[in-house]
Formats: C-alpha cells, structure tokens, sequence
C-alpha cells in the first residue's frame, strides 16, 4: 500500500500501525526504498516527536506512527493515510494486579480519526486494510474501564469518598478494578481497613504522582524513586519530575535513602520469590519470567518487580529490581498469613480420594514454610471446606453446569464473597454427605440453594424468546474483564427477521453475534436497530451472493421474508 501510494501525487503518507515492534518491522520492510522514514510513538522523546509534527520542507517522508497521530494534532503535508486496523489497547485485569497489552481491530470512531489526518490541510486519501464487512465496535472503551484505579481511589478517599456508588460516574468504574485499587493503597498503608484515608495516604496523595512511586520517594528519594521506577522516560521528563518530587518532599521534611525499603513500600505485591526453573512467583500467584529486561540480569532469590505485562501462560517481567535476603525476609517474616490447606490440593480438584491438611505460613501466594496436621476421617471435606472458605479454591472447572451457573451469577454482579465463605458450614457442608463421593452435582445444588436458583433463572435466564417467536440459548461470557460478564446470543441473522430492537436480560443489552446460514461470523453489536438502518445494506449485498437460496429482504422488519 505505501509503494503504490508513492507512485500518486507528492506529500506524505502516514501509516497507522499498533505498536512499536509493528512499526520497527515495517521499518526495515520499507528500508531499500530509501525514503525519508519517521517514526510516530509514545514512548520516543517529546523532542523527537516534535520533530515529525514540525512544517518541513524536502522529501515526501513516510510516517509510521501509533495511534498517537489519531488525535487533533496536524501533521503537515499528510496527503495519504494507510490504516491496518488495528490498535494496541492495555487493560487491567483486577485478579493478576497487572497490565496487558492486546492487538484488536480498531473502532469505527478511532477509523474515522485517523482517516481524517489526511484531509487537514487538503484534500486527502484514507486507505483501509480490512474488509468492509469486517466486525469492530462502534467506540473504544473508555479508559476509565480498562485501567488500574489506585490514584483515582487515593484521590476520592482524600475527598472523603470511600464507596464507588457516592458518586455520580460518566462511566462507573468496575467493582473488581475498583476493589482491587483499594487493597493496593491498604497493602502501601495509605488506606484504613475501612477505606478512609489516613496520614500516610494524605502525605502519598500530596506528592501528585502515582501512589506506588510516591512511596519509593518517600523512603528512598525522589533521584532513585524516578530513575528505577520509570526508567523509560526521556532525560528531560527524568529531570523534570525529580526536581517537582524533591520540591515537595522538601516540604515533609523527608531525608529517607533506603532504597530496599522504599520499592518494598512502594511494590508489596511485586516482590518475587525464584523457583526452581528460573521463573518468579508473585504474591498473587502469577509467575513470571525476565523478558527483554533492561535491567542487570539476576538470579537473585528476591527481586522487586517493577514493569510486568501480563501474557496467557506466564508474565512478562521486563525491568526489576534485584533484592537484598535479609532485607526482603525480614520484611517477610512480619507479613505472614497462616492457612490451613490440602496436602494435594489436586485430590480436591479432581475429587479424589481422602487427603490431608497442612498449615501453610505463606506471603500472599508464596509459601515460606509448612507443617502437616493429623489426619482426620473426613479430611477430604474437610480440606475442600478449608479451601472454600480462605477463598482459596472456587468451584469453576469443576462441570460444565457448574460453570454456566457460575457465570450467570456473575452477570447478576453476585459472587461466593467473603460472607458466603464464612457461612460455608450452613450452605455448602449439608450438600456433601459424610462417607458419600465429591460429586459435581452436590456444588450445583449447593449454589442453587446458597443464590435461590429459581430467581437466577428468572434474571439471568438460559434461553430467549425473541419478540418473533424465537427461541434460542443464551450464554454468559467475560469478553472484558473491565466490563464483567455479559449476556450473549449467538444466532443466525435470519432469526432476527422482525426484531427492531436490541433484548434485555436484567435491564441491560445483550451482545449478538449474528451468523451466517453456514453458522459462520458475520457481524457483532449491540445495536440491531442501528444495525439494520446501517451495515445491514452491505452485509445483505455479501450474502444474497453467497446464499442465493435464502430470503434477505431489503427491509428484514417487514419481510418478505
């Protein structure tokens, strides 16, 4: 695309790629062309950045840029836009306490910005890598829904909000996301138990910087808080906000230079145990290993995680920070948890056969030390209960049923909380018979008696009638972990002949993936009505010529169908 824009008229041309390692790649692909090549990303220095975007003279140049040149910025001499697509979107994912990083097809909304780079000086050319009929949402998701939270829960706790509901949102901040924001500012000691805030947490939130790097500062100044925390920003930033730290930390009268204490203060959850394969385990469980890491490579038994992303099978852990032993197991040995767990914890998952208990002395998910307990005749239970109850298993895997079950109580915002663990003793013991098998069927019928299965199947039903008679089933699906669970209808676009509007299940709308007579993917939205007034026209075109035999009337609210 970008040769064949090259033989039009002179101008530039800029290309939209979905990251760095897209664009470096691209890069090379276009190197024998020997054209006047710039790179557009976040992560390069302001002053680099300002160079693409200042009025020039000379060669037609050929921008590779992120999503960074959507915005309302103009770039001189623009004449051509080549899009792929695609965007590289972070998100938080509450249960790991980390980021990661996902390639998807761009909005409608983020297609036409960028389109509209090439016409704001003069008529322009867009040029789009993907198939009109191609699925994308309408607008990106806000961010709001995607990020991780803790300098938004430290500010409103300074307001003297401590409840999410208080307020009054654009878009309302996911309970996990929003949770798990609070429980990083309690393990910094910048919240009460109760969600207040106190006077540590006012001294972090007066420092103007994310929570976490206000703490290193705290303890360890602001020249090595920047430098290790935020080792990626260009000089000028560096010295920047090392001078606006020192300014305020001048203020507290704070002369503290322990570096060890400070990252340990400001990372709680990142400090990470090796294991035998060279890998790290975090608090949370999550193991990680070094990947592309700036940083000294270590064998260190104790490393302070620092930048991680999070990846299918493992997480990637790409700047850290090696730990003293002492230092880290004394600070260690004064956080311990003690639970009381299975021996073989895959005899309850699998369940199996009896099994025995251990008391387990642990740093979240790391295990520090053990000892065995007697054995008991019905340990088995016993060490499910145990599990159950320290919220250290849940029942997802055990059965397909139990599973669906599961998702829809999630739909409904319900969960096995904190309360329902405690109180396993009156809902959950009675459903497993003494000297009886574990059997998937007993945590179903537990469940249903613990959420009144008969009011869950009312709010979060298994199947739909369609407004024309249809039945069809629904499934409950996580697509976001931002967003929650969601109610999904997968069905063919012929079933939704006659349905103007999008259903509800519990007042909110359900996605639908619209199918082909072959069952295969053709469009997804939550909008059938916006559907049918817009895409309908194209998509109608597609399949009147790959289904000749089947009715696809111009109007599918009227017929004939």
């Amino acid at each position: 695309a970008v040769k064949t824009a090259r033989e039009g008229p002179p101008g530039d041309i800029l290309v939209f790629l979905p990251g760095l390692a897209e664009i470096r790649s691209c890069e090379a692909i276009l190197a024998p062309l020997k054209a006047d090549i710039r790179i557009l990303h976040g992560s390069l220095p302001f002053e680099t950045q300002k160079i693409v975007l200042e009025q020039h003279c000379g060669d037609n140049r050929i921008i590779l840029s992120s999503a960074i040149a959507e915005t309302s910025l103009t770039i001189p001499r623009v004449r051509v836009v080549i899009d792929s697509g695609l965007a590289r979107r972070s998100r938080f994912e509450s249960k790991t306490s980390l980021e990661s990083l996902e390639t998807l097809p761009e909005s409608d909304f983020s297609a036409l910005q960028r389109a509209g780079r090439a016409g704001r000086e003069a008529p322009g050319l867009c040029i789009r890598l993907w198939g009109q009929g191609d699925p994308r949402l309408s607008h990106d998701t806000p961010e709001i829904l995607r990020s991780e939270l803790s300098s938004l829960v430290l500010e409103c706790a300074q307001w003297g909000c401590t409840n999410r509901n208080a307020l009054s949102w654009l878009d309302e901040p996911p309970v996990m996301a929003w949770d798990a924001a609070v429980q990083l500012l309690q393990s910094l000691e910048a919240l009460n138990q109760d969600g207040t805030i106190n006077s540590r947490g006012k001294i972090l939130h007066s420092l103007s910087v994310h929570p976490r790097l206000a703490a290193v500062a705290l303890r360890s100044g602001a020249d090595f808080a920047v430098k290790t925390v935020h080792p990626f920003i260009s000089q000028t930033d560096t010295t920047k906000l090392i001078r606006l730290l020192n300014t305020r930390l001048s203020r507290l009268n704070v002369n503290e230079n322990n570096h060890y204490l400070g990252l340990l203060e400001g990372f709680p959850d990142r400090l990470c145990n090796i294991q035998s394969d060279g890998r790290y385990q975090l608090p949370s469980g999550r193991l990680g290993r070094i990947v592309n890491s700036t940083s000294t490579p270590s064998q260190s038994k104790w490393i302070i995680a620092l930048d991680i992303e999070n990846h299918p099978r493992e997480a990637h852990i790409r700047h850290f920070y090696p730990m003293d032993t002492t230092v880290a197991e004394t600070w260690i040995e004064q956080r311990l948890t003690v639970t009381i767990l299975p021996v073989d914890t895959s005899s309850v998952y699998v369940w199996g056969k009896q099994s025995r208990q251990k008391e387990v002395s642990s740093y979240g998910s790391i295990s520090i030390r053990s000892r065995m307990l007697a054995h008991t005749k019905d340990s088995t239970i016993e060490c499910l209960l145990y599990a159950v109850q320290r919220g250290s298993y849940s029942f997802e895997g055990v059965s397909p049923q139990v599973d669906a079950f599961i998702r829809r109580l999630s739909f409904l915002g319900l969960s096995i909380d904190e309360k329902s663990r405690q109180e396993v003793d009156s809902w959950l013991r009675p459903f497993f018979p003494k000297g009886s098998p574990l059997r998937a069927e007993f945590v179903l019928q537990a469940l249903r008696y613990r959420f009144d299965g008969s009011k869950i199947d009312t709010q979060a039903p298994e199947y739909i009638v369609l407004p024309n008679g249809i039945r069809r089933p629904l499934t409950y699906e996580c697509l976001d972990p931002c967003e929650g669970t969601i109610a999904v209808l997968e069905t063919r676009l012929q079933d939704l002949y006659g349905v103007y509007q999008t259903p509800l299940i519990h007042d909110k709308p359900i996605l639908v993936r619209l199918l082909s007579p072959a069952r295969r993917p053709v469009q997804t939205t939550r909008d059938i009505a916006g559907f049918w007034t817009g895409s309908w026209k194209e998509v109608r075109k597609e399949m009147r010529a790959r289904y000749p035999k089947h009715a696809w009337p111009e109007n599918p609210l009227t017929g004939p169908f």
